[in-house]
């Protein structure tokens, strides 16, 4: 009889979740009410599906290791609970980026997931769909220690990460059409459509709960023998892939209307 009465109570608390969810109330006022613990046990995370308070409600289900930095889609993964940490939106994907100085070596993000990561950034948009951009990964010890020497101080900074994923573009692509140069900054185009495919890079590695950080500082010449690079690329970027350790501060941004102007 006391089991009974127990499931009748928490099947009257679901619903009256519910009905939060339905409108009487916003779902993040349903989230705050102190009952996600029941709602998350119950429904399996649905009374927080869409609100901000996500990680309340997968705190209530002990998962906290989940929605710590905004990892919430790679531990679902692991943990094979998809219910309750969602896989981030856009929007939280853009917010909770950083560029990350401080990694966690216990954690290690595997072959096959760099190369989901590299495989979104393939569909970033180039010169008549050239594709110019090119990566070269370091992920064994021997190879991370070799890229480390050629980014100089910023060798420091990377210390448990998992990989270090060196970009390049092949020139006389973008910003030519049939070998011939079709616009005044020629390679300059190589350049920016290298940039594009990186964005994309480091947005899929934070959509999947990974954290990197993009260098400038680099020997070139020692990442191409490295790497066997050919003199035909560029070497661009040195881009750090891993888990962060802590969670950086969001750096000011200018206000928005010093970058743009409206015609």
């Amino acid at each position: 009889m006391k089991q009974f009465f127990t499931m009748m109570a928490t099947v009257a608390l679901c619903l009256g979740l519910a009905a939060c969810n339905g409108g009487q109330k916003g779902q993040k006022d349903c989230c705050q009410e102190g009952q996600q613990a029941e709602c998350c046990q119950q429904e399996k995370g649905k009374c927080c599906g869409q609100s901000s308070d996500k990680p309340a409600c997968c705190q209530a289900e002990q998962k906290d290791a989940c929605c710590q930095s905004g990892q919430k889609a790679a531990c679902c993964q692991e943990a094979g609970k998809p219910a309750c940490c969602q896989a981030p939106t856009f929007d939280e994907v853009v917010a909770s980026r950083r560029s990350v100085r401080s990694y966690d070596g216990t954690r290690k993000i595997s072959e096959a997931e760099v190369r989901e990561v590299i495989a979104a950034a393939q569909e970033a948009p180039s010169w008549i769909n050239y594709e110019p951009t090119k990566y070269y990964v370091a992920m064994s010890a021997e190879k991370i220690a070799a890229v480390k020497k050629a980014v100089g101080r910023n060798a420091d900074r990377l210390e448990g990460v998992s990989a270090l994923i060196v970009s390049s573009f092949e020139n006389e692509k973008s910003g030519f059409v049939d070998g011939r140069i079709a616009d005044p900054i020629g390679n300059v185009w190589g350049g920016h459509d290298c940039g594009l495919s990186n964005a994309f890079l480091v947005l899929k590695a934070r959509a999947m709960g990974f954290d990197t950080l993009i260098m400038g500082g680099r020997d070139a010449d020692a990442l191409r023998k490295t790497f066997s690079i050919p003199e035909n690329e560029t070497v661009m970027a040195v881009i750090a892939l891993g888990y962060r350790k802590d969670d950086p501060k969001r750096p000011d941004r200018r206000p928005l209307d010093e970058i743009v102007k409206f015609f």
